[in-house]
């Protein structure tokens, strides 16, 4: 790290993945795809993993359920918050709809999520709030 690159050791770290062959190239889907792949980025880790249904249902724990889907929805409320100060941040970006179409695939994938769990746990989700 120096005073002209202080991120210096990002480079180094990921130039040491790249040749033990960590490196992964994430390709974008076409907005007219079929297939959404949230779980890639574990933002979804209940899509992926049924693991945690499992284990809350063999445990008579099905908080563990309405645990996860209260921090995926304060983490998707955060996230809309920090559009609200920084634009580039926001789910639709009036010059770029490759991103929008993008960031509105990840907002269907959270409502499926979300109502997926709440109907898990016999909780009807709402259309909309008001």
């Amino acid at each position: 790290m120096t005073a002209q690159d202080p991120l210096g050791w990002l480079a180094v770290k990921a130039a040491r993945r790249r040749t033990a062959g960590l490196h992964r190239e994430l390709v974008p889907r076409r907005a007219q795809s079929e297939m959404l792949d949230f779980a890639s980025n574990d933002y979804l880790g209940l899509a992926r993993d049924p693991r945690l249904i499992e284990a809350a249902a063999l445990a008579h724990e099905p908080h563990r359920v309405a645990f996860y889907l209260y921090d995926l929805a304060s983490d998707f409320h955060a996230q809309w918050n920090r559009g609200k100060d920084a634009s580039h941040l926001r789910f639709i970006i009036q010059d770029d709809p490759l991103m929008t179409a993008a960031r509105l695939a990840l907002v269907q994938g959270v409502v499926t999520v979300l109502a997926s769990g709440l109907g898990m746990l016999g909780v009807e989700a709402p259309d909309e709030m008001r």
